[in-house]
C-alpha cells in the first residue's frame, strides 16, 4: 500500500570552498569510530586514576585487534558531521549486489546481504596523547534470561538526525560494527527479584552494573521505571527516552548477533513497538507498514533506502556551490533545480562531448550551448573526474531506490489489509 511520501530533506555540512568539493563526502569512517570512542575512555584515564583504570587498560591490551570494514567510497578522508548509521552508495555492498537489488522484483524478496561477521574484539583504552572529548554511555538491556550491558558513544544519541538514523546501524549485523558493543552478559533465574520498585536493585545486577560503570558515565535503560529505581538505588544517572528506545529496538532486532550466549529467542511480541525512524523512513517513501508486518526483508529494504538519502544529503551543498559557479560563469541561474538536475548540468559541462540527449532534454537549448560553449571556462572550477563520480553515484541511488519500491511492493507483506 502507499501513501503520499516526502522527499528527503537535503543539507549535510561539507567544506566551502572556491572551487566545491564534488566527491563523495564519506560517512564517518570505522576507523575514525574506533579513534573517537577509544580517546573517550583515555580521557577516564586522567579523570578518575583508580583501579578502574588498570582493569580497562589490562582488558584493552588483550583486545587490540580490530575488525576493519571500511565501506566509504575513499576510505583515507572522514566527515564527522555526517552521520555514521549511513553507508556509502559506493560501497562494496552496494556494488557487489547491485544486481541482485534490481531482480528482487522479480523474485518477491529484497536480497538478504551476506557478509563476514566483524570480529568484536575491541580496544578500550588508548594513551593519554590521543585524548578528544568524546564520551561513552552504558546501555542495560534487557533479554529473556537475563541483562547485558552495552557501551556507545553519547554523542550518537544526541545528533539532531539521531531518531531518524539510529535505528539503521541496527539494519544487519555488519552496519552494527563499532556503533556498539557486548561489555558483560549475565543471567538470572528470577528476573522479577532482580529490579523491581519495592527491593530496588538486587546485588547481583547492583554488581554487574557497578563493575561496568565508570564515573561521570550515565546508563541508558529501556524502561522509566528502570531509570526511577537504579538513581535511587545505586545513585547512578540514567537516560530513557525516545532515541534509547530505538536502540532497546534494534537490540532485540540483532540480539542473536550481539548477544550471542543468549539462546532464549524473542517472540515477535517483545520486538515491538516498531522503530519510529524506520516507521518515518517507509512513510517518506509512501510505504505504511504495520508494526506486525516488519522483517528482515523490511528492515534492510529501509535501510537501502535511508543510505540512498544520504546521496542526496552529502552531495547537496557542493551542488549548490556549483551551482553558483555556473551563474558566475554562464549566466544560467540554477536556483530551481533539483540536485539531480545540477548534477546533470555539471557532468555535461565536463564532459560535453559524451552529453546523451535524455541529459540534454534536462535543460532548453540555448542552455546546452552555453554548456558546451564555456565548458573551457570550468577548468580551474572543477574536478571533472570527482564531478562524473557523484553524477554516477546520484544515478545509482535513484536507480537503487526504484529497485527498492518494485521489491517492497511485491512483498505479500506489503498487502494485507490494514484495519
Amino acid at each position: 500500500m502507499r501513501s503520499g511520501g516526502r522527499p528527503p530533506a537535503p543539507g549535510c555540512p561539507t567544506s566551502a570552498r572556491a572551487t566545491p568539493d564534488l566527491g563523495p563526502q564519506p560517512c564517518l569512517a570505522a576507523s575514525e569510530r574506533r579513534r573517537r570512542r577509544c580517546s573517550a575512555n583515555g580521557s577516564l584515564q586522567q579523570q578518575d586514576m583508580t583501579h578502574q583504570q588498570q582493569n580497562l587498560t589490562a582488558e584493552a591490551s588483550a583486545k587490540r585487534q580490530r575488525g576493519k570494514h571500511e565501506r566509504s567510497v575513499d576510505a583515507s578522508s572522514s566527515n564527522p558531521s555526517a552521520s555514521a548509521s549511513h553507508k556509502s552508495l559506493a560501497s562494496k555492498d552496494f556494488k557487489a549486489k547491485e544486481g541482485e537489488i534490481r531482480s528482487s522484483a522479480a523474485k518477491q524478496k529484497i536480497p538478504k546481504w551476506k557478509r563476514s561477521r566483524a570480529k568484536r574484539s575491541r580496544s578500550q583504552v588508548v594513551s593519554t596523547g590521543n585524548l578528544r572529548s568524546s564520551q561513552l554511555i552504558s546501555v542495560l538491556f534487557e533479554t529473556p534470561s537475563g541483562f547485558a550491558i552495552f557501551n556507545m558513544l553519547e554523542e550518537d544519541l544526541k545528533g539532531p538526525d539521531a531518531m531518524q538514523d539510529v535505528w539503521a546501524n541496527f539494519g544487519a549485523d555488519y552496519r552494527v560494527e563499532d556503533f556498539i558493543w557486548l561489555k558483560e552478559f549475565r543471567e538470572f533465574k528470577d528476573k522479577s527479584c532482580v529490579i523491581n520498585q519495592d527491593t530496588g536493585v538486587s546485588l547481583d545486577l547492583a554488581e554487574m552494573i557497578k563493575s561496568c560503570h565508570v564515573p561521570g558515565w550515565k546508563i541508558a535503560v529501556g524502561k522509566a521505571e528502570y531509570k526511577v529505581i537504579i538513581e535511587k538505588s545505586l545513585g547512578i544517572p540514567c537516560l530513557c527516552d525516545g532515541i534509547v528506545m530505538e536502540v532497546m529496538w534494534g537490540l532485540k532486532h540483532l540480539m542473536h548477533f550481539l548477544v550471542p550466549q543468549e539462546k532464549i529467542k524473542l517472540r515477535n511480541v517483545d520486538r515491538l513497538p516498531m522503530s519510529q525512524g524506520l516507521k518515518m523512513i517507509l512513510n517518506r517513501h509512501g510505504f505504511d507498514v504495520k508494526p506486525e508486518m516488519v522483517n528482515d526483508d523490511i528492515i534492510l529494504a529501509a535501510c537501502i533506502l535511508l543510505d540512498c538519502e544520504y546521496c542526496d544529503v552529502k552531495n547537496s551543498k557542493p551542488l549548490r556551490v556549483a551551482g553558483e559557479h555556473i551563474k558566475d560563469v554562464s549566466g544560467i541561474k540554477s536556483e530551481g533545480w533539483d540536485l539531480m538536475k545540477l548534477a546533470t548540468a555539471v557532468k555535461i559541462i565536463c564532459y560535453p562531448a559524451d552529453a546523451t540527449i535524455t541529459e540534454k532534454k534536462k535543460f532548453t537549448r540555448d542552455e546546452v550551448l552555453k554548456f558546451e560553449k564555456d565548458a573551457h571556462k570550468y577548468e580551474d572550477r572543477f574536478n571533472k573526474g570527482i564531478c562524473l563520480n557523484v553524477y554516477n553515484e546520484m544515478v545509482e541511488a535513484r536507480e537503487i531506490t526504484r529497485s527498492i519500491h518494485r521489491a517492497l511492493e511485491t512483498l505479500p507483506e506489503m498487502h494485507q489489509p490494514i484495519e
